[in-house]
């Protein structure tokens, strides 16, 4: 996995979508007083990169399910690869 690790974000994998590069990050966020985990598709625009709606939000208490749930498809993908 290729990571850029910074304080405020997690990039998990930079790629390129038509003509436009792009990033997929993982980052902690605030909305409306509520905490959750952003995972989300980044575009450039002006110069600048912006969160696109292309992703999801995990509420805290849900994060470790997910984490578990995300490890156990990746044990069932690479058992399907074999």
């Amino acid at each position: 996995m290729n990571t850029k690790n910074n304080t405020k974000f997690v990039t998990l994998k930079k790629r390129k979508n038509y003509s436009t590069d792009t990033e997929l990050r993982i980052q902690p966020r605030t909305y409306k007083g509520n905490k959750f985990l952003d995972v989300r598709e980044y575009y450039w625009k002006n110069g600048e990169m912006n969160p696109s709606s292309k992703g999801i939000t995990i509420p805290p208490a849900e994060i470790s399910n997910f984490i578990e749930g995300i490890q156990r498809m990746a044990i069932a993908f690479n058992k399907s690869e074999e």
